[in-house]
């Protein structure tokens, strides 16, 4: 087969798909328009002046992700070292924190840790540093992804994953042009913001514990054995030895449970409204007496695409830029 008959062929198949895309994106919307009714009338310029709105929740959700995702990092890795230790009742108590953490829904544990121990165990309030014009840092991010998406990668991705990009690169736009400026932290986080981090950086590091395991497992025993005899402790082996070796194998799944996370964030408006950005969209939609606002839950969607899609490119381009094979990110991803 010529180059000539392959380009063709890969042309044809290209096309293919993105009118099969094109066809069941217009099958959706009309099911849409079908389900809402004739009745329904869309007012969407009403729904956009309430955007300042969405920022604010925007800020919520990613101060809450922030903290969250501090806590679940630093207690996988604890809990993965736990689980590696040569003490067999340490090895069990963090066996025991893993195997009851990942097996409970991520609701469930929500509700523990807010009307159980929130109950019991009052937390004092804090107060954080404020971060000025967040909207500036996420969009340069969010560019330099897209960049290196449009340069490389482009041509390598399905017509599902190049549709998705051109949406969530809308929410870009937003965070360049039309957003009002944001503001992380620097205020007081009471003790329903804070037993909303400490569930979620319960739970993921019940997943991430895991895979700080698989990856510290994957670094040959000999390496191990040779810096024990060169006179290295325990802990000197895993940081100057272990860890370092460890990351290229743990920064993918790492990124893909920190992903779940952002999405997880949403669930805490079901327990208690903090003011995240599902919770915004609600506040908006209940007063209408139209308790599905379409135009308000979409502009919700396109928030948190343009939070999440960047964040799972980031998370293949490192599996393909690492080399992680698919068994083992199968066997050390988080399940999102």
């Amino acid at each position: 087969m010529t180059a000539r008959t392959r380009a063709l062929r890969y042309s044809l198949w290209m096309l293919f798909r993105f009118s099969l895309a094109g066809v069941v994106l217009v099958a959706l919307v009309v099911l849409v328009f079908m389900g809402l009714g004739s009745n329904y009338s869309f007012e969407w310029d009403k729904a956009l002046e309430f955007l300042s709105w969405y920022n604010r929740g925007l800020g919520v959700t990613l101060e809450l992700f922030v903290f969250s995702a501090t806590l679940a990092v630093s207690l996988g890795l604890l809990v993965a070292l736990m689980r590696l230790s040569p003490w067999g009742p340490v090895r069990d108590l963090a066996g025991l924190y893993v195997h009851t953490f990942r097996n409970l829904p991520a609701l469930v544990v929500l509700l523990l840790f807010f009307f159980g121990l929130g109950q019991i165990i009052p937390l004092p309030t804090i107060r954080a540093p404020a971060l000025p014009h967040v909207e500036i840092l996420l969009g340069a991010a969010l560019v330099a992804v897209y960049a290196y998406v449009l340069r490389f990668k482009w041509k390598r991705l399905s017509a599902g994953k190049k549709a998705a990009l051109l949406i969530s690169l809308a929410g870009v736009s937003y965070l360049l042009f039309l957003w009002s400026p944001i503001t992380l932290f620097g205020k007081d986080y009471n003790n329903i913001f804070l037993w909303g981090v400490i569930a979620f950086g319960v739970y993921e590091s019940s997943y991430l514990g895991e895979t700080f395991r698989a990856g510290i497992q994957s670094v040959h025993r000999t390496q191990i054995e040779a810096a024990q005899s060169l006179g290295m402790n325990y802990l000197q082996v895993m940081g100057y030895v272990v860890l370092p070796q460890a990351l290229r194998v743990i920064l993918p799944p790492l990124t893909s449970t920190l992903v779940a996370l952002v999405k997880e964030t949403a669930l805490i408006y079901l327990v208690r409204g903090i003011g995240d950005l599902t919770d915004q969209a609600r506040q908006l939609a209940v007063p209408t007496r139209r308790p599905y606002i379409f135009e308000f839950y979409t502009i919700l969607v396109c928030y948190y695409l343009a939070i999440v899609i960047p964040l799972s490119v980031l998370s293949q381009w490192l599996e393909g830029k690492l080399g992680i094979s698919k068994a083992r990110r199968m066997a050390v991803h988080h399940d999102a």
